[in-house]
């Protein structure tokens, strides 16, 4: 099993360096599927908070497509959540406002 994800690890490492000979960077790529402009929907309850969405696999595609591997629209989905490319904290919860009103000062 070590073998195997030391294997997946290099798979990933040798993507990230193609990426960035060819002068680009995963938060390049990862920015460029939302347009630079963080996603902010307007989730008024949990069950209409997805867990992948045509962004998250419009950049999983991508990723695939730039030779990284075991990347998926839910796993993109997440990372996009936690890189704050969209907010999915749900209007009630105190973090919305916060997280939308810094989602528009961190850019690419």
């Amino acid at each position: 099993t070590a073998h195997l994800l030391g294997g997946i690890a290099i798979l990933g490492l040798l993507a990230w360096l193609a990426l960035h000979r060819a002068g680009s960077t995963l938060a390049a790529l990862a920015w460029s599927v939302v347009d630079g402009t963080p996603r902010s929907p307007r989730y008024r309850s949990m069950g209409e908070v997805p867990a992948r969405t045509a962004y998250s696999d419009a950049l999983a595609k991508l990723l695939r497509a730039h030779g990284f591997r075991f990347v998926g629209p839910t796993t993109c989905q997440a990372l996009m959540q936690a890189a704050g490319l969209t907010n999915d904290h749900l209007v009630s919860c105190h973090r919305h406002d916060t997280v939308r009103r810094l989602g528009h000062r961190v850019r690419p």
